[in-house]
């Protein structure tokens, strides 16, 4: 059974990191859009952070959550995403 829980939970960080808000796709969608723009830093940001920083948290934050409660996840996951 904790091996079916840690594949559901490796799952879950990939389908966070590619989300359509905050994740890859989002980010995607943006830079696909600022192609034929000038856009400004507000706008790389967002896209650095869905596109790169999306799939680089998976990696920590996979390991921390096997050793640590959901709320320092959060926060972790959050850290990292900045």
């Amino acid at each position: 059974m904790k091996q079916v829980a840690e594949k559901i939970s490796i799952i879950e960080e990939i389908a966070r990191g590619t989300g359509t808000v905050d994740g890859m796709i989002g980010g995607q969608v943006v830079d696909l859009e600022a192609e034929h723009t000038k856009p400004d830093l507000k706008m790389l940001e967002y896209i650095h952070r869905a596109k790169t920083a999306a799939w680089r948290h998976f990696v920590p934050v996979r390991r921390h959550k096997q050793q640590h409660d959901g709320d320092e996840v959060k926060d972790l996951r959050n850290r990292v995403r900045k």
